[in-house]
């Protein structure tokens, strides 16, 4: 494994150079005006083929935006709705494949997997994801 630090203006690595990118709870913390670059880079170093996956904080859920407010790490949050990531993904040259609402339930166990894939497309889970090909 190797990691490499970066501030998302310009990664570190070449064009198409994985085939998977994925960002975890990052962008709300990247500046409103930056975040075009920011997913332009994730789309620049994956390659033809590959996949681009953004997980982000969903605001439309009240307990979501409660802990983002109480927590001093969130302090610069802005959080953005899944379509705003969609956008930015195709604004970036990829094309959204997939995107669900995750996170409704606290516990584990295949009862709440099941309801889990059930609510995926109702807006109220904790967090989403949208996945897009590149």
């Amino acid at each position: 494994m190797r990691y490499s630090a970066a501030d998302g203006t310009e990664l570190p690595f070449a064009d198409g150079a994985f085939d998977v990118a994925f960002a975890v709870c990052v962008l709300h913390h990247v500046e409103t005006a930056r975040r075009s670059n920011f997913v332009g880079e994730l789309v620049r170093v994956t390659r033809p083929g590959g996949l681009v996956v953004v997980f982000e904080h969903n605001p439309l859920n009240p307990l979501t935006r409660l802990a983002v407010s109480r927590c001093a790490f969130d302090e610069d949050a802005a959080l953005l709705r899944r379509r705003a990531t969609a956008r930015l993904l195709r604004t970036a040259g990829a094309r959204p494949v997939e995107g669900r609402y995750i996170l409704f339930f606290p516990w584990g166990g295949k009862p709440f997997a099941a309801a889990e894939r059930v609510l995926a497309p109702v807006p109220v889970g904790a967090q989403y994801y949208v996945a897009a090909g590149v």
